[in-house]
């Protein structure tokens, strides 16, 4: 039976609760019959059979907890929180309340064991970590009370059948190990890493296993099957963990990635066939020709651009260098084709560069890749740290321009709570990204079609830590309580921004609409599907 409050239910909260009494709860249920006709009683949107009804008006009974009902009418947010709401944002004072704390301990007991079973059977990761948050705020007693339940055990079974699989790489039963471990699911199943980061702090030790468990699994496959272990490795990365069980993680991650991208493909085995030399030294012959033939034009080119940069004057050579290539770079690569008569794409790219030009060949390079291998592709410096109205996500997710003409800027506020990245949109064009701090305030000035409204896509979050891995393989990110808002998720204030009108945008995590939330593969998805 879902929980019911029968104050609330009776609509007793405004009287004293030492009247009420079995004559009060008599009439006050009458009132309720008599007002819902035919129709069936409602509690909190929902319809509940007379038997339900009955059976929670009942627990009036007992004074104690009569009285235990009337407190929670108290504090709104707990008899939510009660109600199975778990983004509800529990009161402080609700669980330093001597009479609301054990009952509502005993209570949260059983909704937490299912709340994780929820988590793992349906993916309900961001409800177990509202729910864990919420916990967490409580006394340790409390804590012991609701955390007594036996649901860790379905963790631990996943850790059990990890572990194994472990042992069996480490004993050298490595191909029908490496076959499970490689199928398709089995590492987001066994290790649900948005559960395990959202774990009660007690239970972080287990995180910890797991960690350590999948670290010597990567270690194990290192030499056999590099590939495998990169992904292993990757999948680690986004979990939680100590200072020397990362470094270690993050050394082994960095030396595959090296390997990986230097491998060469292995030779099937088949005997090579006596024509293909041939056949291959007459390919090479026409690409050389065609390549001096092009390398040549190239060097005519850079001649001529050079020269004339030499004769023109001051002025336009300013002019010149804020809208082309700088002329140092000109000059180093007339020197590399005059001495070599040619340059390869990739001394190109270093002297394009050096010259202060990285960030957009960069952007340029790793753009066609999908969003998830973006961070790893990129090559250049990312410290993860981010500061109000920073970009953490801008090498997956560079900036837009949308329109020719400024508008007004207006300003975001945060979220009392979390920390947010928002993701821009005017109307269906996105043009930029910022991370506003809990009770931040950011100015957005962009050149933007006031004809249309400003909306975003929002992820909410705490904990931001450098040494995270975000979705798409950068450095930093949030690594408790994530959430993902897409689209008319009214978690802002106003839902969207008119630019002739408003003037400010307030985040406000609590209103974010359950049937918003996306998943977090689902909600980059869409956000690159409007990028």
């Amino acid at each position: 039976m879902p929980w019911i409050n029968p104050i609330e239910l009776l609509r007793l909260e405004k009287q004293d609760p030492e009247k009420i009494n079995e004559e009060a709860i008599i009439q006050a249920w009458r009132r309720l019959q008599d007002e819902e006709e035919e129709k069936p009683i409602s509690y909190r949107g929902k319809n509940l059979a007379q038997e339900q009804a009955m059976e929670a008006v009942r627990e009036l009974d007992d004074p104690a907890r009569a009285r235990y009902y009337h407190r929670l009418c108290s504090y709104p947010e707990m008899n939510s929180f009660l109600s199975g709401d778990c983004f509800a944002r529990v009161e402080e004072e609700a669980l330093q309340d001597e009479l609301i704390t054990g009952p509502a301990a005993a209570q949260l007991q059983p909704a937490y064991d299912e709340c994780l079973q929820l988590a793992l059977s349906a993916g309900k990761a961001s409800e177990y970590a509202a729910f864990v948050s919420q916990i967490e705020k409580g006394s340790v007693a409390f804590q012991d009370a609701v955390y007594q339940g036996k649901s860790m055990e379905q963790l631990e079974e996943r850790l059990s059948a990890v572990r194994k699989l472990a042992d069996r790489l480490e004993q050298g039963d490595k191909e029908e190990a490496r076959a499970t471990l490689g199928q398709s699911g089995f590492l987001r199943e066994q290790v649900p890493v948005d559960i395990l980061n959202a774990l009660p702090s007690r239970f972080a030790g287990t995180r910890e296993a797991f960690s350590e468990t999948l670290v010597g699994m990567v270690e194990a496959l290192e030499e056999q099957d590099p590939n495998l272990a990169l992904a292993v490795a990757r999948h680690t990365r986004r979990l939680r963990a100590g200072k020397q069980l990362r470094d270690r993680l993050n050394q082994d991650y960095r030396h595959l990635e090296r390997r990986v991208e230097n491998v060469t493909p292995a030779s099937d085995g088949k005997p090579a066939q006596r024509w293909v030399p041939w056949v291959f030294a007459g390919i090479l012959a026409v690409v050389l020709v065609v390549a001096g033939l092009f390398f040549n034009q190239i060097f005519q080119t850079a001649l001529e651009v050079t020269s004339s940069l030499s004769s023109l004057t001051d002025t336009q050579q300013e002019e010149y260098s804020d809208e082309e290539q700088p002329e140092e770079a000109l000059q180093k690569l007339s020197e590399k084709l005059a001495k070599d008569g040619s340059i390869s794409r990739e001394e190109l790219d270093k002297i394009l560069r050096e010259s202060g030009n990285r960030t957009p060949l960069a952007g340029t390079d790793v753009l066609p890749l999908h969003w998830s291998e973006r961070g790893h592709a990129y090559e250049g410096e990312l410290s993860g740290e981010v500061e109000a109205g920073g970009a953490p996500l801008a090498v997956c997710f560079p900036p837009r321009e949308v329109a020719a003409s400024p508008v007004p800027v207006f300003t975001v506020i945060g979220d009392p709570v979390y920390d947010a990245v928002l993701f821009f949109f005017n109307g269906r064009k996105y043009f930029q990204q910022a991370f506003i701090p809990a009770k931040g305030k950011v100015e957005i000035g962009k050149n933007l079609d006031a004809s249309q409204v400003v909306s975003t896509m929002i992820i909410f979050g705490q904990e931001w830590s450098p040494e995270a891995e975000s979705p798409c393989g950068t450095p930093g990110y949030f690594t408790k309580n994530i959430f993902y808002g897409g689209f008319a998720a009214y978690a802002t204030d106003p839902p969207t921004l008119n630019l002739n009108r408003d003037g400010f945008l307030q985040l406000k995590k609590k209103r974010l609409m359950p049937a918003r939330q996306l998943k977090e593969e689902k909600f980059f998805d869409l956000l690159e599907q409007y990028r």
